[in-house]
């Protein structure tokens, strides 16, 4: 009976020739739970409908407990809250899925990106560092932005700010355990979606949570460890500042050289204490279209 409505709207961006392959990859690879792209963004839908519009007060504790818990009962989740609890029907819940599937395919699916969007769009940037950094636990919030704030202007500021927000905290090696109660319980449930709240609300956070100020992330910056970080950092601080970006390899193709290097020749006359502190810095790391040889490195 719904098959033209499946034909023009769940086939066309979840089940298509060339959709279903990517839906279907592994987003994470675990020793024990492999789990694909479309159970990913079901599970993130689905906390996006538990808490937006005060939802999470029509759950008792328990239940809202099994319901965030990530497992393979996800369609039985679906049944109980949202069919169930929050009275959806199938037609508008069908339509919400396909709906922020289509948001999820083009976000995330970096196939079909051009690096052009990496120049000015703060969402796509903030998109690209989770990615790489494996940040995410962000995403329902995205979600929730792109599907609850109409105005553009608006939406850039907050995800400018979140961008901020994560490379500042990422820098420092701020711990990360709280993100998921943060960007799906917390930001989602309380409704923060215009961009002063989520100032407001990410100012008045201590410990875990709190946005690192400009002299910590200073220190962070000339003493932390940032090899892991340096790769995506520098592209993105080319994406701001090279006319010829677009011109440049993807980041996972570029080499990572640092100008120091790690096994210096005798001649060098640093102290070991001292080549140890600059060696893993973010300023002795740059980005080079090919790898160099050991005899260059030390040249």
């Amino acid at each position: 009976n719904d098959l033209e409505t499946y034909r023009s709207g769940w086939k066309v961006i979840l089940e298509s020739e060339t959709n279903i392959k990517w839906w279907e990859e592994v987003e994470k690879k675990t020793r024990t739970n492999p789990v694909c792209r479309l159970d990913k963004f079901l599970y993130r839908f689905l906390l996006v409908q538990l808490f937006k519009d005060n939802n999470r007060g029509k759950f008792a504790t328990r239940e809202l407990k099994w319901l965030r818990k990530e497992s393979t009962t996800l369609f039985k989740k679906f049944q109980d809250a949202c069919i169930g609890t929050l009275g959806m029907t199938k037609e508008y819940l069908s339509n919400e899925i396909v709906k922020h599937a289509n948001i999820y395919y083009k976000l995330f699916n970096l196939n079909e990106w051009s690096r052009a969007k990496l120049v000015d769009n703060p969402l796509y940037r903030l998109v690209y560092f989770i990615i790489k950094t494996e940040n995410l636990s962000v995403i329902p919030y995205i979600m929730y932005i792109i599907d609850s704030v109409q105005d553009q202007q608006e939406q850039n500021k907050i995800f400018s700010y979140l961008e901020k927000y994560l490379i500042r905290r990422s820098i420092c090696k701020s711990v990360t355990k709280s993100y998921s109660d943060l960007f799906s319980e917390n930001l989602i449930g309380s409704g923060i979606n215009t961009a002063s709240m989520l100032y407001e609300y990410i100012n008045q956070r201590e410990g875990d949570l709190k946005m690192p100020d400009n002299n910590q992330v200073k220190e962070a910056i000339l003493t932390n460890n940032q090899t892991k970080l340096a790769r995506i950092l520098l592209y993105l601080l080319e994406a701001k500042i090279n006319d010829e970006f677009e011109d440049i390899d993807d980041v996972d193709s570029l080499a990572l050289e640092p100008l120091f290097p790690t096994k210096p020749a005798s001649s060098w006359t640093l102290s070991d204490e001292s080549r140890a502190f600059l060696k893993d810095t973010l300023g002795n790391h740059i980005l080079l279209s090919n790898k160099i040889t050991d005899k260059n490195k030390v040249l």
